[in-house]
């Protein structure tokens, strides 16, 4: 039982990692497309905070594989998807049916990941 408990717990990190790592570097290899999104958002300084995001995700990525700081990452992201949802994936604010649906898809994946985050933190 031990064995299993371990290796699933490690498995998740490195998955967590592994897409904390994806969504880090592709903030800062498509910082243009970002920046548009965040202009479009009314984000003050949009350039800055995609960059911003794109290296906090890389840094919680980290806090998850050596397994420090883990709280501090944990509550950055949660912060960090609610806020995203809420800010920048108003789907209702589209009246074209793709444009709702995709930002609609974006604003559950935000709030569901936030969600499983939140709890986590309980257990660390």
């Amino acid at each position: 039982m031990m064995f299993e408990t371990t290796t699933i717990f490690i498995l998740g990190r490195v998955l967590l990692s592994f897409f904390l790592l994806f969504f880090g570097f592709s903030h800062l290899v498509s910082i243009s497309n970002f920046t548009k999104i965040a202009k479009r958002a009314k984000i003050p300084f949009p350039k800055f905070s995609v960059f911003v995001t794109g290296v906090l995700f890389i840094v919680a990525s980290t806090s998850f594989i050596f397994w420090v700081y883990v709280n501090v990452a944990l509550w950055y992201l949660i912060t960090f998807f609610i806020i995203s949802a809420l800010w920048i994936h108003r789907f209702w604010e589209y009246s074209k049916k793709d444009q709702h649906t995709n930002s609609f898809n974006s604003f559950v994946s935000n709030m569901l990941v936030a969600s499983v985050l939140m709890i986590l933190s309980l257990f660390i």
